[in-house]
C-alpha cells in the first residue's frame, strides 16, 4: 500500500485485504471519521465497499464510495489507477 499513500501525501490508507475479509476485521478504530472507500473495479469490489460502508455507518464513521474510473480494466485496485 506503499504504492497508494504516496499518491495520497497527508491520508491514511487502510485495507481489509480481499473483497470477503472485511467481516473479519475490526473497524472500530475509525469510530467517528470520515472514511473514502475506492473499491476494486469489479463486482466484488463493489459489493465489498457497499458492505464496508454500512459497518462503517453504524460505528458512527462517516463513509463515502469513490466511483472507480470506468475507463480502466476490470479488477483494478487504486494504486494503478492514475
Amino acid at each position: 500500500w506503499q504504492a497508494v499513500r504516496d499518491k495520497m501525501p497527508g491520508w491514511e490508507v487502510v485495507t481489509s485485504g480481499g473483497s470477503t475479509s472485511h467481516k473479519k476485521t475490526d473497524w472500530s478504530i475509525l469510530d467517528g471519521l470520515t472514511v473514502y472507500i475506492w473499491p476494486d473495479n469489479d463486482e466484488p469490489g463493489a459489493k465489498c465497499a457497499s458492505e464496508i460502508s454500512g459497518i462503517l455507518k453504524r460505528i458512527n464513521a462517516h463513509a463515502s464510495i469513490i466511483a472507480p474510473p470506468t475507463d480502466k480494466p476490470k479488477g483494478l485496485y487504486f494504486a494503478y489507477a492514475f
